[in-house]
């Protein structure tokens, strides 16, 4: 069978994560500082600690920088759990420009993780470049962010409807505070920025009249992310060492309006199904790095949860994968058995990883269609 046009059918998700830290900082609202704050934790509400919510922050809009899936992760086993995403990152004109689109508003919707749009006011220079042409130490307009929590204490509708609403009443507020920022960081600190017109050019192309449209952003952001698709197909990274997938682009829909056009890092048949296979690479340590491993399990949740897969319009049975590849030799398919993870362990000396391995076990165990693969060096 040939895998030409993958399309999933994703309607509800649940899954359960173990692989996550369990001692994660609280902080009160009161005096609640994105900036301040580690990159996840938990976010209280009142004084007995009843009322929670897990949050986490990106770096940047985009997917790919800084594990922000890893850090939604950790917060995902909570009932209510909220990200906090800069519409734009401007690092300079020698810099990295990153802006936020429609497929992590509707990946989000689909995980039902609640969104803050946010923007940085604050930067330095970044003294690594003599010529003065990058900016680091960027700082998010902390009051806001804490404004937007606090208003989503009482707010009980699901993440859909608080990010739809969000982004037709905040987005254009969000996005012009984000560019003026950069031009005022600009003059600050005598670094050029990317250019303000380019930045109010691509708002300009999500309006409607003068209000935001998120048919109008769909438009424009997911004609880039297929684009996007398409030339990670083409791009095998260090990190995705598969052995026997091929990257391969998959479109997921759901009923909620969410339309994803993702890259899976490996697929392969066997046994007539569909293998979607996440891998994580590391050449020095046993395993990969943990926020690695939460990055690939955390995109699995939505691959593990589709309700079906089509190949050319015909229905197949898959399932997902993660392939985790370090410096042990043989091979352990997880789940597994006690008895067999502890002969693994002993004849690697992986006493260090035992604990890890167990917790990936327990996930592998707990959630359908979920297999995971720790593959040494032959």
């Amino acid at each position: 069978m040939d895998l030409v046009d993958l399309q999933g059918l994703a309607r509800n998700i649940s899954y359960i994560a173990h692989v996550r830290t369990r001692d994660m900082k609280r902080f009160s609202i009161n005096a609640f500082n994105i900036n301040e704050a580690c990159s996840f934790g938990i976010l209280v509400y009142d004084e007995r600690g009843d009322e929670i919510v897990g949050f986490s922050k990106w770096v940047s809009p985009k997917r790919t920088r800084s594990y922000p899936f890893a850090r939604i992760y950790n917060t995902y086993h909570l009932p209510k759990k909220v990200t906090i995403i800069p519409v734009i990152k401007d690092e300079g004109i020698s810099g990295d420009l990153d802006r936020i689109n429609f497929i992590t508003f509707s990946w989000m919707n689909l995980m039902n993780v609640y969104i803050i749009l946010a923007w940085y006011d604050e930067a330095e220079i970044n003294r690594r470049r003599s010529d003065k042409t990058k900016i680091t130490k960027q700082r998010f307009n902390a009051d806001y962010v804490r404004e937007r929590l606090s208003e989503l204490r009482h707010y009980h509708q699901t993440a859909l409807h608080w990010n739809t609403m969000h982004f037709q009443r905040d987005f254009v507020r969000v996005y012009s505070n984000a560019v003026q920022a950069y031009q005022r960081i600009s003059r600050q600190l005598g670094v050029p920025m990317h250019s303000a017109d380019s930045h109010l050019k691509e708002l300009e192309a999500f309006l409607r009249g003068n209000e935001f449209d998120l048919a109008r952003f769909k438009a424009v952001t997911l004609h880039g992310s297929r684009n996007a698709a398409a030339r990670e197909v083409v791009t095998r990274h260090a990190l995705e060492h598969t052995p026997i997938g091929e990257k391969m682009p998959l479109r997921i829909l759901n009923q909620l309006g969410g339309e994803y056009f993702l890259t899976v890092d490996g697929v392969y048949q066997e046994s007539g199904q569909v293998v979607f296979q996440e891998a994580k690479h590391s050449s020095r340590h046993p395993l990969p790095d943990l926020n690695d491993i939460q990055d690939g399990l955390f995109k699995l949740i939505l691959l593990t949860n589709l309700e079906q897969l089509t190949a050319n319009g015909r229905a197949v049975p898959f399932r997902a994968e993660l392939y985790l590849s370090g410096a042990f030799r043989g091979r352990l398919a997880l789940p597994s058995t006690s008895e067999q993870i502890a002969a693994f362990v002993s004849e690697n000396d992986l006493n260090k990883q035992a604990r890890l391995i167990n917790l990936l076990n327990q996930e592998a165990s707990a959630n359908r269609r979920l297999s995971i693969i720790l593959a040494g060096r032959e």
